[in-house]
């Protein structure tokens, strides 16, 4: 260290002492900061396990709706499932997001990174966690028991998200066999409607109709008759 470098430090040094005793600065324990760092740490890694839960549940939604099978009807798929997609989730997935962001900016590691590419690797990490957590029975376990118990709040997010009921989409199982060219199906809420299929409507590669068979359809329904547009077999849904 140089001389100039050693009267700079004094000075601050001074400076800092000056301020202390004029009572402008409050000196800190190192108990203070450690806390401090302590509740930061806890609030990042609270707001990381609440963004794994939300991302983990829209993939839940998804497909437990199966809009999440909608892009294989091309176009007219990807339409609905744009405007039936939980953004109010994805929103808030976001804001968490930013705050995590803002948060994990006060260590070094983070704030020297490119903002862009610390909001990517968060971004990164949580989807593929979502997925992760996805693939455990969680959701699944936390909606049977709302069911179960009718529990006022979680019962009714779960069904909101999960049955958000499109207008031309109708997911469904095969009551019975196709005859003269319609069948019966059975919907999410057990009403069973009846599905005609005209010379128009196009059918999924393979495509099968069997009882108990699982159908994504396409489609205008009308005092209960579906005029279908489309049909596909649900994937991983092929005959017992």
């Amino acid at each position: 260290m140089n001389t100039l470098e050693k009267i700079k430090n004094i000075d601050i040094k001074k400076a800092v002492l000056d301020k202390i005793k004029s009572g402008s600065i409050k000196p800190h324990s190192k108990f203070y900061f450690t806390s401090r760092n302590a509740l930061l740490v806890l609030t990042i890694v609270i707001i990381f396990l609440v963004l794994l839960f939300i991302t983990s549940f829209v993939i839940f939604a998804l497909k437990t709706s199966e809009l999440w099978f909608l892009p294989v009807f091309g176009m007219r798929g990807i339409e609905i499932l744009v405007a039936n997609f939980p953004w109010v989730l994805v929103f808030i997935i976001i804001i968490f997001t930013v705050f995590l962001e803002v948060l994990a900016n006060r260590f070094n590691f983070v704030f020297l990174r490119p903002l862009l590419y610390s909001v990517l690797i968060i971004v990164f990490i949580v989807v593929t966690f979502g997925f992760f957590l996805n693939d455990t029975p969680l959701h699944s376990f936390i909606y049977e028991k709302a069911k179960q118990n009718n529990l006022p709040v979680v019962k009714p997010f779960y069904d909101d998200f999960t049955r958000p009921n499109p207008e031309d989409f109708h997911p469904g199982t095969a009551v019975d066999e196709i005859k003269d060219n319609s069948f019966s199906l059975e919907l999410a809420d057990k009403t069973i409607v009846f599905v005609k299929i005209s010379k128009n409507t196009k059918m999924g590669k393979g495509f099968e109709i069997y009882k108990g068979g699982r159908l994504l359809i396409l489609g205008k329904i009308k005092d209960g008759i579906i005029e279908a547009e489309a049909i596909q077999n649900a994937p991983n849904s092929g005959r017992p």
